[in-house]
């Protein structure tokens, strides 16, 4: 594309703008813009009706090009849109804990809901990631349900490290301790975020079973 032709594709987007035809912008440089969502609607409509064969080939494209850009919660949404799954597991694994540090809990159990059973149970961390979901919403009795058929191998403490956090939710603090310990002395070094939320809930459920040691 050369620069005049993105001068006046500036100069375009910027004219549809002032006069509120068609598209919203999403950063304050107006770099980035949107159709508006009614526009949008009608589009998609229009090309599920004329050409829906394309439309899981558009959801694919759209996903590759958010996830070169970053944008990795819509680079799923499209991919899981395509019924891609095996991508769609690929992208919720490499973004899936971003999205539980920032507590969005509901995106990640939506997302593994559409997925199918068998592309889960082929990536234990994908597993450990739903049961951590599931944990933090407070829906304990199907933690373990996730957990069951997980190689306690192919995790290095992941699996441990939910259900420590799972019993000391449920008062189980003697055996919060244990898990706790076990998944220490299993995860890797480098598993900061997790090592960090089992040390805290070491250290809680010490607090609560008034060991102080």
């Amino acid at each position: 594309v050369s620069s005049e032709d993105r001068v006046d594709s500036q100069a375009i987007l910027e004219y549809l703008e002032r006069s509120n035809l068609f598209v919203v912008p999403l950063d304050s440089k107006r770099g980035w813009y949107r159709y508006h969502h009614l526009f949008a609607d009608l589009l998609r409509q229009r090309v599920g009706q004329e050409r829906p064969g394309i439309v899981c080939q558009l959801h694919q494209r759209a996903s590759m090009w958010y996830e070169k850009h970053g944008l990795m919660a819509e680079a799923v949404n499209h991919a899981l849109s395509a019924k891609s799954f095996e991508r769609s597991a690929r992208l919720i694994q490499k973004a899936g804990w971003a999205s539980f540090t920032r507590g969005e809990m509901t995106t990640i159990l939506d997302w593994m809901a559409t997925l199918p059973d068998d592309v889960v149970r082929s990536r234990p961390q994908l597993s450990c990631l739903h049961a951590w979901a599931l944990a933090k919403s407070g829906r304990l009795d199907d933690v373990e349900l996730c957990l069951q058929d997980v190689d306690p191998h192919d995790v290095h403490g992941e699996a441990n490290a939910v259900r420590a956090y799972v019993a000391g939710v449920r008062g189980d603090l003697s055996r919060a301790v244990e898990l706790s310990h076990q998944a220490l002395d299993s995860l890797p070094e480098e598993s900061y975020l997790l090592r960090a939320i089992v040390a805290q809930n070491l250290g809680v459920a010490y607090h609560w079973s008034g060991d102080s040691t």
